[in-house]
């Protein structure tokens, strides 16, 4: 019988989960008339559930509240630390 194998199976699903949580925090408008940053509950979601990758994203640029400003590549390195955080924690599960 095949071994699931969760170093391969836990950053799809995360990466996944966060493209998704990633989508909905941009499609979500704050509300009007506020003096502060608004953050979609999605984003906090999103930030909660990989908050280690967030670490990877500091030598770019990223602190713990935005990832780097660059447009594309911003959102793109935060999608690969997340693959690169849960690929080792699936490492840790399969052994």
């Amino acid at each position: 019988m095949r071994k699931l194998k969760f170093a391969i199976v836990l950053p799809l699903i995360q990466v996944l989960v966060a493209v998704v949580l990633l989508l909905q925090a941009d499609r979500t408008h704050g509300p009007g008339g506020v003096d502060y940053h608004y953050f979609p509950p999605a984003w906090l979601i999103c930030k909660g559930l990989n908050a280690p990758a967030m670490l990877l994203l500091v030598p770019f640029g990223g602190t713990w509240y935005f990832v780097p400003q660059i447009p594309i590549v911003g959102r793109a390195l935060f999608l690969i630390s997340v693959a690169i955080v849960w690929y080792f924690v699936g490492r840790l599960l399969d052994q």
